[in-house]
């Protein structure tokens, strides 16, 4: 089961952590450049999975994702509808080919 690690979701920062059900790391960070997805423990080194700095693309992924994955699985005071909706599907997620592949076919 992937399992969330740490997070940050404060207006300075929003980052969070996880442990793929298959043991990889996964690293999510938004910023006002766009979401960055990495096969990472910290975010600073690491392959990236996924990156999008289109923000009106971004903007709607978050919505794809809400309805996609309606049962909310992050901890309650994960509460960014930024961050939120890509921690919840990473949460619903196996593996990092999996997480590619939810992000890829929901993104416009």
């Amino acid at each position: 089961m992937t399992r969330i690690l740490a997070f940050v979701d404060t207006d300075r920062a929003r980052w969070a952590r996880f442990e793929m059900a298959d043991g990889d790391p996964c690293w999510v960070g938004i910023a006002a450049t766009g979401i960055l997805v990495k096969r990472s423990k910290v975010g600073l080194f690491g392959r990236k999975i996924y990156e999008q700095r289109n923000l009106e693309k971004a903007a709607y992924l978050m919505g794809a994702l809400d309805e996609a994955y309606p049962f909310d699985a992050t901890p309650a005071d994960l509460s960014s509808p930024v961050l939120q909706p890509i921690a919840n599907a990473i949460l619903h997620c196996q593996s990092l080919a999996e997480v590619r592949e939810v992000l890829d076919a929901k993104s416009m």
